[in-house]
């Protein structure tokens, strides 16, 4: 999602290509300007958080 070498770059943040960010505002929102809200921002970083815990072997730092 984020460009090859987003490190070397102002603003320094892993941010999305702006294709990609216009290509989700139409599929979630509907409106390829909309910002995503930031409650949907936070249920998809949990859902990221999860579903690296349940996919591929276990982590030995997951106490789960």
């Amino acid at each position: 999602m984020a460009g090859r070498g987003w490190w070397r770059r102002p603003p320094f943040l892993p941010l999305p290509d702006p294709a990609y960010a216009r290509f989700r505002g139409v599929t979630q929102y509907g409106d390829p300007d909309r910002e995503p809200a930031i409650a949907d921002v936070l249920v998809w970083l949990e859902w990221a958080r999860e579903f690296g815990r349940t996919a591929g072997p276990p982590r030995p730092d997951d106490p789960a």
